[in-house]
């Protein structure tokens, strides 16, 4: 951008039926609506996302409440959500560091045990106390409904809604 001068932008609405694929979080597989968002001629696209903050903990409540394995880049997610180098996660988690790096870029499947420990490990660092709460209420089916997730399938798509000036992240 020219100093002085503002970049032509065009204001979109993300909506339902034209939902806004909110790669900044990291992941994939998340979609917004009742966001604005602009694009650039470019092509590049910049979204306004309200209380970003609890939307990114409702993502990672998502990810952690799922009955599939996790994939790497959600494990890159969580990490990331707690602010955590890789040297301090792996060692808290149970891993060597190698192993880690391995499985967040989707070389390597951990074992169930482990998805496990990574799940309460955010759910104890990471998550308000009310839904800290609310997990300790359902933390066994959480536990017992995990599922190896199947060979070449990506994650499950996650959609967040705001409105009324609050999210609504659904489970999948």
């Amino acid at each position: 951008m020219v100093k002085g001068k503002a970049e032509k932008r065009t204001e979109r609405q993300a909506t339902s039926a034209n939902l806004y694929h909110f790669l900044e979080c990291g992941l994939q597989n998340v979609y917004l609506s009742g966001i604005r968002y602009f694009v650039y001629p470019d092509g590049r696209s910049e979204p306004e996302v309200p209380k970003r903050d609890e939307l990114m903990q409702w993502i990672a409540r998502r990810i952690i409440e799922q009955d599939l394995s996790l994939t790497g880049d959600e494990i890159l997610f969580l990490r990331k959500r707690l602010g955590q180098s890789q040297t301090v996660f792996a060692p808290a988690v149970g891993l060597a560091h190698e192993t880690l790096s391995r499985a967040e870029n989707g070389h390597q499947k951990l074992s169930q045990a482990t998805d496990k420990v990574i799940r309460l490990y955010y759910a104890v660092l990471g998550m308000n106390d009310t839904w800290l709460a609310e997990l300790r209420a359902q933390l066994t089916t959480v536990l017992t409904a995990w599922k190896e997730r199947p060979y070449g399938t990506g994650p499950r798509l996650l959609f967040g809604n705001f409105k009324n000036g609050k999210w609504y992240v659904p489970l999948p």
